[in-house]
This record gives C-alpha cells, structure tokens and sequence, in this order.
C-alpha cells in the first residue's frame, strides 16, 4: 500500500540519520478502473479537475515529510476518477514562482490556468500552464527548480 511504501521508505532515510535528509512525497496508485489510492507526506496537494461538473478541489493537504520522525502518521484517501478527470501534479517552485515584483504564481493562478484547458490533452495542458509561469515571471531570475506532471483519466 502507498502508506507501507512511505513508512518504510522513512525508515531507510532514518536509517542513513547523518545524511539530515528529508523528503516531501504526494504518492498515488491509479489503478485502470479509475480507483486511486492516494498519501500526503507534507507535499503540495495535487490539483484534481472532475471533467462531469468542471469544478477543480485539492487532494489531501498536509501530512509530515519523511525522514524527521520515526512512526509518522500517514492517511490513504481515496478517490474514484471519471473519464476525462485530470489531476495536475505539481511543486512548490510552480506556485513559489516569482515575478519582479515578488509575488508568486499561487496555487490560484495554478487553478485559473488549468481551467483554461482542463478539456485538452494532458500534454497541452502541462504547456499552457508553464507557458503561463514563464510569461508571469518574465525575466525574474528561478529560485527554485520546477516540476509539473498532468494525468488525464480516459476510463
């Protein structure tokens, strides 16, 4: 199970204690039926669009990074995709990104964008989206690196 999977992989960062790592996961299993199982180890909450009523929510928030504490408390949520659901995986470097004026692109800007083109491939939404992070930031310089992953569920 997804929370086996992180409680062990706890462990092994423990295990290596003068390494000081630490690691934020949002771990899914999407199985074909559309059935996900999903944890939150203190990532940023993956963006879930339902194509039947257009409306965007956000996938479990919280939990504790791996790799601090021995025992964590991680809780599997689950969550039943329909044909033409997206989810948009993301990091904070996305919704931490600046512009000159040090205001960031947001998980609200992140939400508009996906709108705009929730019903595209997931390929056309992954670039709109970062074509709307670059025209944001203009010429800020990054301060973070940045990853975006889009899953489309076609049943």
């Amino acid at each position: 199970s997804p929370v086996d999977t992180l409680r062990r992989t706890n462990e092994l960062i423990l295990d290596d204690a003068r390494s000081g790592m630490f690691v934020t996961v949002f771990h899914s299993v999407l199985h074909s039926n559309g059935r996900t199982v999903h944890v939150n180890a203190g990532h940023n909450p993956p963006v879930l669009y339902r194509h039947a009523t257009r409306t965007t929510s956000f996938l479990p928030r919280g939990g504790r990074a791996i790799g601090w504490f021995p025992d964590i408390p991680l809780t599997e949520v689950e969550q039943q995709l329909e044909p033409g659901d997206v989810i948009l995986y993301y990091t904070d470097g996305l919704t931490e990104a600046e512009n000159r004026e040090q205001d960031y692109f947001s998980e609200e800007r992140l939400v508009q964008a996906l709108l705009e083109v929730a019903e595209e491939s997931a390929e056309k939404i992954a670039d709109h989206i970062l074509g709307k992070v670059d025209t944001f930031c203009g010429d800020a310089p990054a301060i973070d690196d940045l990853t975006l992953f889009v899953v489309r569920y076609t049943g």
